[in-house]
């Protein structure tokens, strides 16, 4: 059985109360003008986080020789490693998007190629998935998607003439859009459809 809920009853409290109720459990702050300006900067809710490893669970207070300013330092520390995280990932997500389109559009020699129902699994997921792209990139405010919508349409899909090729659409894509896409083409299909325009060309 659920435990029964209660209401929410804490009063708001300014970053002055806070710092001195850290202080009563324990936590010494070195420079309490700067702590309860740190705590108004990143809010308490989200600082709090960074005090728990500092906190004793049995007695609810702070470990001796706990301090706010190394709280503070591991707070530091996260957002550090989280923006050299983001921009590595960022980075491993480029590459295999290009990867991705570059390795298909040559195998298929079709640009538009995401739009193509033979070369995926589950034609359901694939349409759920380029109409997700026509919205995107119909609202999109980069400017290269601006450019496209201002200049040019496809010949190859008349029911999405408004989309545009491969190497354009996947920059529009959520990644989740790109691994679903992924998930649903085969090399097998690719390879078909690779020989089909080898025989029709030669």
């Amino acid at each position: 059985m659920a435990p029964a809920l209660i209401p929410y009853i804490k009063p708001y409290q300014e970053s002055k109360e806070l710092c001195e109720r850290l202080a009563k459990q324990g936590l010494k702050i070195e420079d309490q003008n700067e702590a309860e300006k740190i705590i108004k900067r990143y809010s308490y809710y989200r600082f709090k986080a960074y005090l728990i490893p500092f906190k004793n669970n049995n007695t609810k207070t702070y470990n001796e020789g706990s301090t706010f300013e190394n709280s503070h330092l591991l707070y530091q520390f996260d957002c550090e490693l989280r923006s050299t995280l983001f921009q590595i990932i960022e980075k491993i997500e480029v590459g295999v998007r290009s990867s991705v389109d570059q390795w298909i559009t040559s195998q298929t020699n079709n640009p538009f190629w995401y739009l193509d129902s033979s070369l995926f699994s589950h034609n359901g997921d694939q349409i759920k998935t380029v109409s997700r792209v026509r919205d995107s990139f119909k609202d999109s405010k980069e400017e290269f998607a601006k450019h496209y919508r201002e200049k040019y349409y496809n010949q190859y899909c008349p029911f999405y003439r408004d989309l545009p090729p491969a190497w354009v659409a996947i920059e529009i894509m959520t990644f989740g859009n790109v691994v679903k896409l992924l998930e649903n083409i085969t090399e097998a299909r690719i390879q078909l459809r690779s020989a089909t325009l080898t025989k029709l060309s030669g």
